[in-house]
């Protein structure tokens, strides 16, 4: 049991709790993700789980907490940016114990994981939202509400991309987490090896857990410019990347589908 870690090794896990724990721990990635928000989520899910709180109910709750870190934030000054980056950075730590109490209990169904996107995303653009609004009632500057457009209008497009792929895979799961393990981390490895490493490493850098948490010491040292800056960046380089893979993608499908027609054309002419 001592493999998983503190605060793991000091609760008494059952057999089936330790396995899953474990298995959630060798499937995260990303290093905040495993060695800092799993570290808290994972014991509180665990709590979760024992008290049969159903996983929906979770979502919704940091579904709040998302949307009431915004609305902080709106307020403007250093203690509301504060206390906001603070709340973000918790709705990204509680953000995985409604997958962990569904995997805990094997209670994971295709509307929870579909609930947890739209949770996810309308968390990030009501404390992007309330950031943007709060920097501009204290400097009225002009250009923070271009950065929020482009920021807005970019996440729009790469969320289209991802969510239209999921709803054309009715198969898999609603989660994103699937789109860019089938998409992006396939899609990689066709690229040479430059941009191969580009797109494994540079996928960690778009992540929840890693822009929560930079988001969280841009707030800690009073950058809110810079938090608005980053995520038009960071939306505006996924959303293109994101739309040149799809393009390849279906032009790689047209060009398969017209090499079967011209191959079963030319089987019924001979």
């Amino acid at each position: 049991m001592s493999q998983l870690g503190f605060p793991l090794n000091l609760m008494r896990l059952s057999p089936s709790e330790q396995d899953c724990s474990q298995k959630i721990l060798e499937n995260t990635e990303a290093w905040i993700a495993r060695n800092v928000n799993k570290r808290v989520s994972l014991p509180i899910s665990i709590l979760l789980a024992r008290a049969n709180i159903a996983p929906n109910h979770i979502t919704f709750f940091n579904l709040l907490l998302g949307i009431a870190a915004g609305v902080i934030a709106a307020f403007g000054g250093y203690p509301s940016l504060l206390a906001a980056g603070f709340l973000f950075q918790a709705v990204s730590i509680i953000d995985g114990c409604d997958g962990e109490v569904a995997k805990l209990n094997q209670k994971a169904t295709r509307f929870g994981a579909w609930f947890d996107t739209v949770g996810d995303n309308l968390s990030f653009v009501a404390f992007i939202t309330g950031v943007t609004f709060g920097l501009y009632h204290e400097t009225h500057a002009v250009w923070i509400l271009h950065l929020a457009k482009v920021s807005l209008l970019s996440f729009a497009v790469l969320l289209s991309i991802m969510i239209n792929y999921l709803i054309q895979q009715k198969g898999s799961s609603a989660s994103l987490v699937t789109y860019e393990k089938e998409v992006v981390t396939s899609q990689a490895k066709k690229q040479n090896p430059l941009v191969a490493k580009a797109l494994h490493y540079g996928k960690f850098l778009v992540k929840k857990d890693f822009f929560a948490f930079l988001f969280f010491f841009l707030a800690l040292v009073n950058l809110p410019q810079a938090i608005v800056f980053f995520s038009a960046l960071g939306t505006s380089a996924v959303a293109v990347i994101l739309s040149v893979i799809t393009l390849k993608n279906r032009r790689s499908a047209k060009a398969m589908e017209a090499k079967v027609v011209n191959e079963e054309a030319t089987g019924v002419s001979s």
